[in-house]
């Protein structure tokens, strides 16, 4: 069986670590007034800090404050009768409008002419430029120098109104009291006789102004009114002499044009009964030349001896058919009678042709009988259409007439009435209550104000003490390490004492007497009885570097000594090991030269650095050497075979995963949390490291623990009985 299989069984046969049994965590009464007394004593120099800066900030201005003395006026203003006034076409006059009028009393042309009347700008009051700063100010003006090496230009002169101006408005008030026609008008100032002067200043300037302006719209209007008077009279003649040119013309004067209805009435007619001559005259053409047949133009039978021969057709046409059928064809009586018919037809068709020409010659007679009708007709309507032309453009002429004498008219009685109500205010304004000197100044005295800072400023301490500690999560009790899984709290550790003049001997620093040495002790045994009395090889780590390892690990193997164990330290810190400093010795060979085979175990061991512990100091060369788990077995089963308990002083869990390889060596793992600097979630992700490997859990003790500040907390692990104990251990000292 080898060496490395040997160690392996000896660490398999050690008996399992029993954990302590983890108490129920302690409820934490925030709420209860002795807490958060403690709270407060613990964060006393924050609140003592925020208290006395923000006294320092507020102090000089309320020391500086001066109470004002506010004066009020009240004026009622309504429209004057001549508001409603208005001009046609001329100028607005629109009614009076409160808004626009309590924005006259605040313009800068107003508010110039009052700072000038009451004298503001000779008043240190109002222009910045007559005040000394304060010092607050001095402060405030270095400050933004820091911060802005080419501040703009300020105004510097005594008469500028730029600063008089602004420090003027922010003391006036003008308001609209409700929707009453009330308004009010206020003044502050840090005296009386000024506080009551400007609102009747501010007043009567407002009147001068409003008048200026009246009499010049007045005058506007009245220059206006005249040209328009002129304008409208110039116009008025003109349509009146259109109005006479129209009546003198022809188309409306003359004789002929007064009986144009008649006229065309008569023409209408005759062309009814041309065109109904004409159509009878036609329709016996048509019936001649279809039938042949004589008929007059009106449709009567025409001379007796046209139907003679239709007559005389007739019955010689019936002779006709009875000598046929008597006689036959050849007859010379049918012979004589077909000649006499021929000779009436042809006689007929002479009477015919004479007829259809005389019908013809009638209607082309007509025809042009109605085409000079329908002439003259056309000549009498548009003779008639020019004559409503002409009554349509007189009447229009008389209506535009007529209207620029109304307007002419109008503008007259505008006149008359602005020159009626010339001497009339614009506004009328009654004073109901004129500002007066006031006898008692606003507000409260500067101790009130002093009072509310010094309580502001308290509240504003109270609340950056609550916010601190409501931020602060690190640990600072076995309470809260008890929160994380796996870890068992092995006790506190509090500051080591400094020690006057330079520590003499391996162990100058160690006092086996003390609050530290007891802590220790406490510690050891609270590992003890934890794992059964078997302590076993001890890992001794932290999760950050600074947390004070080195010095737990020295002062478990100082207490270990000194109850008669025989102990091996050993520096497995390989980057920045210091543990030799700690027992006066000088840096040499250690465990990294060990680890890289420059040296043997036996050569690296240093034997009785103090009474009963021997030490492997960190090496020659820092980080030159990687850590081997087969040595670092061989030197455990080294000292076990001597009898030793190793203490190894590994790196930081968090920085490297040396410690984490060594974990599982070792029967007990000892992780170091300093007081009120480490996280919970550091110390818990170095307890997941450390437990990769091995089983159980991990003890934790609290380092650098300042006693006095932990009693303000009210934590169950002797925070409170710091004073007590710490009086007890200087007592044994000086009995001693």
């Amino acid at each position: 069986m080898s060496q490395a299989q040997k160690v392996a069984l000896a660490l398999r046969s050690q008996p399992t670590p029993i954990p302590l049994p983890v108490p129920a965590p302690a409820q934490e009464e925030w709420l209860d007034v002795q807490a958060l007394f403690r709270i407060i004593r613990r964060r006393l120099p924050v609140a003592a800090l925020v208290f006395v800066g923000l006294m320092a900030l507020l102090t000089g201005p309320i020391l500086d404050m001066k109470r004002n003395f506010t004066a009020q006026a009240r004026v009622l203003m309504r429209d004057p009768p001549s508001a409603g006034l208005g001009a046609v076409d001329g100028p607005d006059q629109k009614p009076l409008n409160l808004s626009t009028e309590i924005e006259r009393f605040v313009s800068r042309d107003i508010s110039a002419q009052v700072i000038r009347e009451v004298g503001l700008d000779k008043l240190p009051e109002f222009n910045a430029a007559l005040r000394e700063p304060s010092l607050s100010g001095k402060a405030i003006s270095a400050v933004r120098s820091w911060f802005n090496a080419d501040p703009p230009a300020r105004a510097t002169r005594r008469d500028d109104l730029r600063l008089v101006i602004p420090a003027y408005m922010a003391r006036l008030t003008v308001f609209q009291k409700g929707n009453s026609d009330v308004v009010n008008i206020g003044f502050s100032s840090e005296d009386a006789s000024i506080a009551a002067a400007v609102p009747n200043a501010v007043i009567r300037t407002y009147l001068q102004a409003r008048e200026r302006q009246h009499q010049g719209e007045l005058e506007a209007n009245l220059r206006w009114l005249a040209v328009r008077i002129e304008e409208q009279s110039n116009r008025l003649n003109a349509a009146l002499e259109a109005v006479a040119t129209r009546r003198n013309q022809p188309d409306l004067s003359s004789p002929s044009a007064l009986g144009i209805d008649t006229a065309i009435a008569s023409l209408s007619e005759r062309r009814i009964a041309i065109r109904h001559d004409i159509g009878a005259a036609e329709r016996s053409l048509e019936d001649l030349k279809a039938d042949g047949v004589l008929v007059g133009p009106s449709g009567d039978s025409g001379p007796e001896a046209k139907p003679q021969l239709g007559i005389q057709l007739e019955t010689a046409r019936a002779e006709l058919e009875r000598l046929q059928t008597q006689f036959g064809e050849n007859h010379s009586k049918v012979r004589d009678v077909r000649e006499r018919i021929a000779e009436i037809e042809s006689q007929m068709r002479f009477e015919v042709s004479s007829e259809i020409l005389a019908l013809t010659r009638r209607i082309s007679s007509l025809k042009a009988e109605e085409a000079a009708n329908l002439e003259e007709l056309e000549k009498a309507r548009d003779t008639l259409a020019r004559q409503k032309e002409a009554q349509a453009e007189l009447a229009r002429l008389e209506n535009e007439a007529s209207q620029e004498q109304l307007a002419l008219a109008a503008a007259l009685q505008q006149q008359r009435l602005l020159l009626s109500n010339s001497r009339q205010n614009v506004t009328e304004v009654s004073v109901l209550t004129p500002a007066s000197v006031p006898l008692n100044a606003d507000g409260r005295g500067k101790a009130f104000y002093l009072v509310a800072a010094m309580i502001g400023s308290a509240i504003a301490a109270v609340t950056a003490v609550f916010a601190l500690e409501i931020l602060d999560t690190k640990v600072r009790s076995a309470e809260h390490l008890r929160r994380i899984r796996r870890v068992v709290p092995t006790g506190i550790v509090p500051q080591l004492p400094r020690t006057r003049g330079a520590p003499t001997g391996p162990l100058g620093w160690w006092q086996p007497e003390g609050v530290f040495a007891d802590a220790v002790r406490a510690v050891v045994i609270s590992l003890g009885h934890a794992r059964r009395q078997h302590l076993g090889n001890i890992l001794v780590s932290s999760a950050l570097p600074g947390e004070g390892k080195t010095t737990v690990a020295a002062a478990l193997a100082a207490e270990m000594a000194a109850s008669g164990q025989k102990v091996l330290l050993v520096d497995a810190d390989l980057r920045q090991g210091n543990m030799h400093r700690l027992f006066g010795q000088e840096p040499g060979f250690g465990l990294s030269d060990y680890l890289r085979g420059a040296q043997s175990l036996a050569e690296v061991i240093r034997h009785e650095v103090a009474p009963g512990i021997d030490l492997v100091p960190c090496g020659s060369q820092l980080g030159a050497a990687r850590l081997d788990r087969q040595k670092m077995m061989a030197l455990l089963q080294m000292a076990r075979d001597a009898g030793q308990i190793v203490i190894l002083d590994t790196p930081p869990a968090l920085a490297t995963a040396d410690t984490a390889s060594l974990a599982d060596l070792v029967e007990t793992a000892l992780l170091v949390v300093e007081w009120g600097r480490t996280d919970p979630d550091a110390v818990e992700a170095a307890v997941q490291r450390l437990t990769l490997g091995r089983e159980g859990d991990v003890f934790a003790v609290i380092n650098r623990v300042n006693l006095k500040r932990q009693a303000l907390y009210g934590f169950r692990d002797g925070g409170p009985l710091a004073r007590t104990l710490s009086s007890f251990h200087r007592g044994a000292g000086r009995a001693r």
